[in-house]
């Protein structure tokens, strides 16, 4: 089950460089997809923003793997990262609109 932790934890390292990439960026980045622009008030403050929450999206998500590591295969601890995933999404989600881009948005 190391192996499934490993993988998992690559995709908690994927939205971790997004945060590093947004907080970086000159640009309001764009949330999720590429299709829109946002227009934001304050760039810095949306993309730190932005940013915080990226990095909270990968620290939940690594912390819902750790049961992989203490898991055999087809056991019942699979249940946590397969739930807690789609809820961790949603709530991410929830936290952008009603938050960060209701608060910046022009």
């Amino acid at each position: 089950m190391l192996i499934a932790f490993c993988i998992w934890s690559l995709s908690a390292l994927l939205f971790f460089v997004f945060g590093i990439c947004t907080l970086s960026a000159k640009k309001p980045t764009p949330f999720w997809t590429h299709e829109r622009k946002i227009e934001v008030s304050n760039v810095k403050a949306y993309n730190k923003a932005l940013a915080i929450l990226y990095f909270v999206y990968s620290f939940v998500i690594l912390i819902l793997g750790i049961p992989m590591l203490f898991s055999s295969q087809n056991s019942a601890g699979f249940i946590i990262p397969v739930l807690g995933l789609p809820i961790a999404s949603i709530l991410m989600i929830a936290v952008y609109v009603i938050c960060i881009e209701a608060k910046y948005r022009r």
